[in-house]
């Protein structure tokens, strides 16, 4: 999710926008995990590397744990089940398992 602002004046070009997204939501992956000990090292280093890249928020959801990561640059990494609401961005919450359910 970006600021429409800092984006508006790159939407017409064809590259990448040379600005970080405010917020990224990622769903686990079945990513090549062949370098990384695991999951849990691909998503913390994949998560770290957009924080250093200038990104506010990172939120994994996990479908089989049914677990949701929200870390922020400067915050505790946070950990919850995807039945509790969460912030997006200021005011915007979500709830994973009432979407599920409609």
């Amino acid at each position: 999710m970006f600021e429409e602002e800092k984006v508006k004046p790159y939407l017409l070009e064809d590259e990448l926008i040379p600005v970080p997204p405010k917020v990224v939501a990622e769903v686990d992956t079945k990513a090549d995990l062949t370098r990384y000990g695991g999951l849990e090292e691909y998503v913390h280093e994949k998560t770290q590397d957009l924080l250093n890249a200038g990104v506010e928020k990172v939120i994994w959801m996990f479908t089989r744990t049914k677990k949701i990561m929200i870390a922020e640059k400067s915050s505790k990494w946070i950990v919850q089940n995807w039945n509790e609401d969460f912030e997006i961005m200021e005011g915007i919450k979500l709830n994973i398992s009432e979407i599920l359910e409609r």
